[in-house]
């Protein structure tokens, strides 16, 4: 402080309320704690949506590659792994840097460390980006309108370079957001572009940004003015050196060009109609529609970017601050009266106060930023062009969206705080309300993240969690392809399946193609793309293979298009499945070496092994279910080419043995405890396509006599849909599924509420809204079948079969058992009654209700069929044990009872677990009383399943 003549301190000036210094508008120290629990909870969302198990498949060949590097101390010029397409094809891999930061990380910590990593890593990117702004923007608002886009983010958080792109874009980002009073912060540049380029090729963004900083810079007021010559300057320095960063690569002037190679090959139609993650999002919102709520984030995080510009603007016209600020002018010497005093001596000693520009408000008055404002267009272009752009989109909305509307709210707190001090009102510190609020919906974000709801809501299976992504990775057969015995190419399908390939045996053992595009390019992905074509409509694939010496061929079982490949595959003469499991299948030609490890499902079936204890392993038995029932639906029919040639016969041979395994392993899945919808539904399914198999008419079946042979796989398919329900009631497939099998059946009363409930829900994809708009009609007709016939009195039995017949014409058939129930007192209801309603119940897919009819039947004039039909109903219900005493008992008193034996013979085989002999027994005297050439037929499958048990295979090891 200066002091006066005399040495003494002059007096301090007299506090005045006119004179407000920003940091007024900054909270107290109780709202400065509030923002610091903001920061944190902000930053733990953007940390808890990083934390999901690792299911990106690039991850597998980039950590191969990692590896490799580290190994031989050389970065790769030519691919290593492949031997589709020229040979020595060039291979620029920018992402070495990327690679061996990987490559230790998981020799040291594994996957879990990784996913801690990157978890932290974006973490510290959007750290950087909301905290580098001046201190009076509010930090609730900044961070609420930064969520979305958040959000957004966290669906793309995974183990790749991207991630290291984020930390640069975001330094970019924040040097050039502060340079304007700091022109030495473009020096640091040149040392983020020489890191970017050896991580990611993706370093042409920082490129892009530094051009929408230096557009804005030229856009001032005062640019070209003279006192901005040195920092211009300056600037050019750090830009130019920037530039020059991106030589510093192992490909020199390739390397930094590589950009613009990569823009040619991702915009090639064959790439962009293929790849999901090329896919523009015109086309997505074409093919998938507006409810995916990914696209739903991206659309409210473009248009809340956008108001962040809009909404400000049109505030600032509406002539709501005209007036500029006047920084610089004293605010004491403003209001002070215009008559002064010509005595200066007499006037008070008053020091006067300039309040600093930097501390009121950067620059005089508020204007939208146009670096802001080209990058948000910039990006919000790329994202549109592609979905996996919108990571890099999200990044630039937090940055651009926070920032707009923290620098507005803070100008409009700071100028009322100004006019409140020169009213003489005293500035209080603002915005306690939305930090709570803000703190609130932060706080409820990480509640709702690792509780699952999140993703749940997102529809896209992931979890909160580390390690890898259950059921996504197919390592046993992919290592199981890489033994010695096998050959030493492979072709793999899908391109994901092929960079765990590259992991697990590359690059000693090569592999047809991969998905790094840039290195296959357009050709040999043509290629690649037509032989799975060509694969999966079993048209001349097995020359390919002739003409390329035999390479082995890996396909993955997790998506359901995969299910027809798979079943070509095993129905060729010249190939064998070696391996087969949830994940994939791997063929050999018939003259390889490993081929004498053929699978036969149907011995694998009854010596499969189940510890009834490992319930972990439940998951895994659903899935692989579900993979066998697939294949099993596709070799049910026939592959017929456009012009009608059958490429295909149905290999119903196949498929019994396939569907046989495929419920052994869905019971399995029961017994562990497994999630009971979805082992349910796949029990459901498989009863439908062996009922599919018999092709029967299921018109009015409720109405006949309960047949075996014609009715126990249908029957087995409506229970099973309708414990599924129980579980998921709002499992579409299962809901249209069963409503379908009741409306074939003329059940129009047990449809309706079904259809109903179907268009109550909110599709996901274009089928499903298929399915909603055919409704309408499909309820009028059903209705009309079902039309106003109602119960009513009735005086005799004739009349009362009268209205059961006449509910049963019109498809009312829950309706017509309850009358008979309550027409019938239990303790005289004839044995014919009884049966009548247990065989409506189990049409009704209701075996506890149909076990209640049959059971407390007071007088069976044949106690055989009674205990016959009681087991029924256990089996319907997966209750083996229950089910094999009654028919055991049954039989005991009618050894030649043809239902009893049937029944208990298909148990035998569906249960296998050493039950083969009790199988072939049952089925060889039920053989000698068949009841005719049906029965005979039915019979002899089953004798075909247990023959082709009994030759023995190789299963998996």
């Amino acid at each position: 402080m200066a002091k006066s003549s005399d040495g003494t301190a002059p007096p301090s000036p007299a506090p005045t309320k006119n004179v407000v210094n920003p940091e007024a508008v900054t909270p107290a120290w109780s709202a400065a704690g509030l923002d610091l629990l903001i920061i944190l909870a902000f930053l733990t969302v953007a940390f808890l949506l990083g934390i999901f198990p690792l299911n990106d498949t690039d991850f597998w060949w980039h950590l191969r590659t990692g590896d490799l590097i580290r190994q031989s101390g050389k970065i790769p010029h030519v691919d290593p792994y492949l031997f589709g397409g020229p040979k020595d094809k060039p291979w620029i891999d920018l992402h070495w840097g990327f690679q061996v930061l990987i490559s230790l990380g998981h020799e040291l910590g594994g996957i879990d460390l990784l996913n801690l990593a990157k978890a932290f890593l974006i973490t510290l990117a959007i750290a950087i980006l909301i905290l580098a702004r001046p201190r009076h923007w509010p930090m609730e608002v900044m961070t609420l309108a930064g969520l979305p886009a958040l959000l957004l983010l966290g669906g793309r958080m995974y183990v790749r370079p991207e991630i290291l792109s984020l930390i640069y874009l975001a330094i970019t980002f924040v040097l050039i957001s502060n340079w304007r009073n700091r022109p030495w912060l473009a020096l640091f540049w040149p040392l983020v572009m020489a890191l970017w380029v050896n991580s990611h090729a993706l370093f042409v963004l920082g490129l892009i940004v530094m051009a929408c900083g230096l557009l804005d810079a030229a856009t001032l007021p005062d640019a070209w003015s003279p006192s901005r010559r040195k920092w211009w300057g300056t600037v050019a320095v750090g830009v130019v050196l920037g530039g020059l960063a991106c030589l510093l690569n192992p490909y020199g002037i390739s390397g930094a060009l590589f950009p613009l190679k990569l823009l040619g090959t991702m915009s090639n139609p064959i790439f962009a109609d293929s790849i999901a993650e090329l896919e523009s999002v015109p086309h997505f919102l074409a093919r998938a529609g507006w409810h995916n709520p990914n696209m739903l984030l991206l659309m409210g995080t473009q248009i809340l970017g956008a108001l962040s510009f809009l909404v400000p603007i049109v505030w600032n016209s509406l002539g709501s601050f005209k007036k500029p600020f006047e920084p610089e002018e004293s605010v004491a010497e403003k209001t002070k009266p215009k008559a002064r005093s010509r005595n200066k001596a007499a006037e008070p000693a008053v020091e006067k106060k300039r309040v600093k520009k930097q501390d009121v408000i950067a620059g005089p008055g508020w204007r939208p930023s146009v670096f802001r404002l080209l990058l948000f267009m910039i990006f919000t272009l790329l994202s549109w062009r592609a979905t996996r752009n919108s990571q890099q989109f999200a990044a630039i909305a937090i940055a651009v969206t926070a920032w707009n509307l923290g620098e507005w709210v803070g100008y409009l707190r700071t100028r009322r705080a100004i006019r409140d001090g020169l009213k003489g009102i005293e500035s209080r510190p603002t915005g306690f309300l939305g930090k709570f609020l803000a703190l609130g919906v932060l706080v409820t974000a990480c509640v709702l993240i690792p509780s699952g709801f999140f993703y749940r809501w997102l529809g896209e299976g992931r979890q909160f969690g580390l390690g890898e992504q259950p059921l996504w990775f197919a390592h046993e057969a992919t290592i199981a392809a890489g033994a010695d015995d096998m050959p030493d190419r492979f072709v793999c399908f899908h391109n994901g399946v092929s960079a765990l390939w590259d992991y697990h045996n590359g690059p000693q053992k090569q592999n047809f193609a991969d998905a790094r595009l840039e290195v296959i390019g357009p050709d040999l992905y043509r290629e690649y793309l037509d032989l799975q074509s060509r694969l999966a409509r079993n048209k001349d694939w097995n020359s390919w293979f002739e003409r390329n010496g035999r390479p082995g061929l890996l396909l993955d079982l997790v998506q359901e298009s995969s299910a027809a490949p798979v079943a070509n595959a095993l129905a060729h003469p010249d190939w064998r499945c070696v391996w087969f499991d949830a994940m994939a299948a791997v063929f050999v030609h018939r003259e390889s070496k490993a081929a004498h490890r053929a699978i036969n499902f149907a011995d694998r079936h009854f010596h499969r092994i189940f510890r009834k204890q490992d319930t972990g392993e439940f998951a895994g038995l659903q899935a692989e279910a579900k993979a066998a029932q697939d294949v099993a639906m596709n070799l049910l029919g026939p592959v017929v080419d456009v012009d009608g040639t059958m490429l295909r016969a149905p290999r119903r041979d196949l498929a019994a043995g396939l569907l046989l395994y495929a419920h052994g392993l869905a019971h399995d899945a029961l017994l562990a405890n497994a999630h009971p919808a979805n082992v349910w539904k796949s029990l459901a399914m498989i009863a439908s396509l062996r009922n599919g198999a018999i092709a029967a008419d299921p018109t009015g079946r409720y109405r006949k006599p309960y047949d075996p042979l014609v009715d126990l796989e249908r029957l087995r398919a409506v229970a099973a849909f309708r414990k599924s329900l129980e579980d998921n009631p709002d499992g579409f497939t299962v809901l249209f599924t069963l409503a379908s099998l009741f409306r074939e059946g003329k059940m129009a009363e047990a449809a309706i509420p079904l259809y109903e409930h179907l268009g109550e829900l909110s599709p996901i994809n274009a089928t499903q809204r298929g399915v909603q708009a055919s409704l309408p009609q499909v309820l009028a007709s059903l209705r009309s079948q079902v039309g106003t016939t109602k119960p009513g009195n009735w005086k005799n039995l004739s009349e009362l079969d009268q209205q059961v017949n006449g509910l049963l014409d019109h498809g009312q058939v829950e309706t017509a058992a309850n009358l008979l129930e309550s027409a019938y007192p239990r303790e005289g209801r004839p044995w014919e009654v009884s049966n009548r309603i247990g065989t409506l119940r189990l049409h009704l897919g209701d075996p506890v209700g149909a076990r209640k009819a049959w059971s407390e039947a007071p007088d069976s004039p044949r106690p055989a069929l009674q205990k016959t039909r009681v087991a029924l109903t256990y089996l319907l219900e997966e209750r083996y044990e229950q089910a094999r005493t009654l028919l055991q008992e049954s039989l005991e008193i009618e050894p030649a009872f043809f239902e009893a034996l049937y029944t208990l013979g298909v148990l035998e085989v569906d249960d296998g677990y050493g039950h083969r002999d009790e199988a072939v027994s049952l089925v060889t005297r039920a053989m000698q009383v068949a009841p005719g050439a049906a029965a005979q037929s039915a019979l002899r499958e089953l004798q075909a399943l247990l023959n082709s048990g009994e030759a023995g295979s190789t299963t998996n090891p």
